[in-house]
């Protein structure tokens, strides 16, 4: 797992430019809501195990909306892993 996290941390990308908004889509499907805690993002089902972003069952617009969900359950499992 420290191997993982380390090489996540590394990686570097370059972003080369944007698509045209009719281009842009979101996923559909997933983990159902209600096997999340909402207050860390942990399973209900699996232990020590958080699920967020587009593996979660939420079927949304495009246009940022998608991008704020999966910062803000980044930020719930920051947070409860810090508490750890």
């Amino acid at each position: 797992m420290d191997r993982i996290v380390e090489n996540l941390c590394k990686k570097k990308f370059q972003v080369t430019g944007k698509s045209t908004f009719k281009d842009e889509f979101v996923t559909a499907g997933g983990v159902d809501l209600k096997e999340i805690n909402f207050k860390n993002m942990s399973s209900k089902i699996l232990s020590n195990f958080y699920i967020a972003g587009e593996v979660l069952n939420i079927d949304a617009v495009t246009g940022g909306f998608n991008f704020q969900a999966c910062w803000s359950e980044a930020w719930l499992i920051a947070q409860d892993l810090n508490n750890l």
